[in-house]
């Protein structure tokens, strides 16, 4: 019998299943990703996938959820509230104040792998993870983030890095000021965050939008509040430089951060699905935004629409076939999704030149008739 998948996520290269039993993860891994020890990627090549695909190691600790980043590290959140980030750490995104990458080498992982200090007695309940940037929702409401803020992706008022040295962590670390609203959600793009606060759905974003600014979120800036014209927002994604939410409208809509607050972020027009569902769940990566519709069917749309209002079009899950969960994430020039299927089989779309969609070779496919999907073989129980 197949493993039995509790879980998916993707990045910006890879992707990860939660299992009962641990987490898998394939696709790309040059600079440690997959947390298996070594450089190499699955996934691309035959003999890769299956049983021949290892479970992470991550020592005593069980995970809850896993969230790959946009581009190159890879977080767990544990029982506990507990969290383990591993690949890159250039810019102390791993959360453990040294500079080092973790889970390309023997011996980084497991029990070897350290814990990220998130205070005295705090714990974390959701995580979001931008190319070089990681961010956590703690127990008590207030929101935490570490790694590279060259772009004010922190939130922190300043332009300063946190994470890769000693001191930068625990108490040390200050959470973004976000008033006296807690924080409902909180989604991280390449190099900007949004937060979905817990009164009436607003939505808070900060960082940088390559478009058309010209300096980062600093101290006497306020964080852009998104115009939702009146909506309630219910979720709220992030992906390379570009954001979304689902609003209680039942559309989607999505914009373009920028890292001023002189106006309310503008978003641009519904996306139209061509179907009366509304959406459940939402995804973003490379410029292109998917959802999971309550009908249990996935769609995918170009965010910026040169037409006006974007058309998302079906991806094709194969006959008789619906989602129960889907992901998707990427930095700007990187596109792939999964699907977690009514069946219990994972399949997954898009790029996949470093086998990203796990079926044993380098061949992008779109999900469409003409470039079905196959299912990723995980392995069997026992």
């Amino acid at each position: 019998m197949s493993l039995k998948v509790l879980s998916i996520a993707t990045g910006g290269g890879h992707s990860c299943a939660v299992f009962e039993g641990g987490l898998k993860c394939w696709g790309s891994n040059f600079l440690g990703m997959l947390g298996l020890e070594d450089s190499e990627s699955r996934g691309d090549g035959p003999g890769e996938m299956g049983d021949n695909l290892p479970f992470v190691n991550l020592g005593q600790a069980r995970v809850v959820s896993v969230m790959p980043g946009t581009d190159s590290h890879t977080c767990a959140l544990l029982t506990g509230g507990r969290v383990k980030c591993w690949g890159d750490n250039d810019f102390g995104q791993l959360g453990i104040e040294i500079f080092t990458d973790r889970g390309g080498r023997p011996a980084e992982m497991g029990d070897q792998l350290p814990f990220v200090n998130l205070g005295s007695g705090r714990s974390a309940q959701q995580l979001a993870a931008g190319a070089n940037h990681t961010c956590a929702i703690l127990d008590d409401g207030s929101l935490k983030c570490w790694g590279s803020n060259k772009n004010g992706q922190l939130g922190l008022g300043d332009v300063l890095l946190r994470g890769s040295s000693p001191g930068d962590m625990g108490d040390n670390l200050p959470a973004v000021q976000l008033g006296s609203s807690r924080v409902r959600q909180i989604a991280a793009g390449s190099v900007h965050t949004c937060a979905l606060l817990d009164d009436a759905g607003i939505i808070k974003c900060w960082g940088w939008d390559f478009g058309f600014q010209d300096a980062p979120v600093m101290p006497d800036s306020p964080l852009a509040v998104v115009n939702l014209g009146g909506l309630v927002a219910f979720e709220v994604v992030a992906g390379g430089i570009s954001s979304c939410a689902s609003l209680s409208d039942g559309t989607v809509r999505c914009w373009t951060v920028p890292n001023h607050a002189y106006e309310p972020v503008q978003p641009y027009p519904p996306v139209s699905f061509g179907s009366s569902a509304a959406a459940r769940h939402l995804g973003i990566a490379g410029g292109r935004g998917c959802a999971l519709l309550g009908d249990a069917s996935v769609w995918c749309w170009e965010i910026r629409s040169p037409s006006g209002a974007p058309r998302a079009t079906q991806i094709q899950l194969g006959p008789g076939r619906s989602a129960l969960q889907m992901a998707t994430s990427g930095g700007r020039e990187r596109h792939h999704g999964c699907a977690l299927l009514d069946d219990d089989s994972v399949k997954c779309w898009g790029l996949n030149d470093q086998g990203q969609l796990g079926v044993g070779d380098a061949t992008s496919r779109n999900g469409s008739v003409t470039e079905p999907l196959l299912a990723v073989d995980l392995g069997k129980q026992g």
